[in-house]
């Protein structure tokens, strides 16, 4: 997925100015994960639990995001 791709793009960085702009794009990553799950939802692709553990996740995720230097 984008999100552990940007954020592991963003660990090579060693500026912390360049390396926060990967973690944003991967917190916005994160956002469009959980829409997702809102589709896969709407399609019946998912259960609602499923799609609630997975919002659940990436609210996580973008939480972890917003404090990594």
């Amino acid at each position: 997925s984008s999100v552990v791709l940007n954020f592991a793009e963003g660990c090579g960085k060693s500026g912390a100015a360049e390396r926060r702009r990967f973690f944003r794009i991967a917190k916005g990553s994160a956002y469009e994960l959980a829409a997702v799950f809102d589709i896969a939802l709407a399609v019946r692709a998912v259960s609602p639990d499923l799609a609630a553990r997975g919002h659940e996740i990436c609210d996580h995720l973008a939480a972890m995001l917003t404090r990594f230097p």
